[in-house]
């Protein structure tokens, strides 16, 4: 079982025809998947692409859509079992590096990440505030 379609009975796509909360359920519907697939593997980590602007990105998104708690741990899903190593690296580095031309950009995205990256056009430290940003509120609360 690896697909949403064969774990859930539906695939984004269909999903999407139906609910709004695309983006959500998608990442919910996913965790479960992975962490059902690293269980019946005995797998003890499980690594994300998460780059830069996705959390960035994450974070805005929770405090725009009424959920300030997501300032408080930004992408709460990286812990020991979690990691992200290229948490803090730009997207444009993460390309570059890997030798391929684009990052796919998922369908579902939000209108707020063109808003986000029109600004980080002309302001290229705007990612790395958001995410420093919600690392110093997270300090502070936790």
């Amino acid at each position: 079982m690896g697909t949403f379609e064969e774990a859930y009975g539906m695939t984004a796509d269909q999903y999407a025809a139906t609910h709004e909360d695309v983006c959500s359920w998608c990442e919910e519907k996913r965790q479960l998947l992975l962490d059902q697939i690293a269980r019946e593997h005995t797998i003890t980590k499980i690594a994300y692409g998460y780059h830069l602007e996705d959390i960035s990105m994450a974070v805005l998104t929770g405090v725009l859509e009424g959920d300030p708690s997501s300032l408080l741990y930004g992408d709460r899903r990286i812990d020991a079992r979690h990691i992200a190593p290229l948490l803090m690296v730009p997207k444009k580095e993460v390309i570059l590096y890997s030798g391929i031309t684009t990052l796919a950009q998922c369908p579902y995205a939000s209108v707020h990440e063109d808003i986000l990256d029109q600004y980080a056009d002309r302001h290229p430290s705007v990612h790395h505030a958001i995410v420093s940003l919600s690392h110093r509120i997270s300090s502070k609360h936790v």
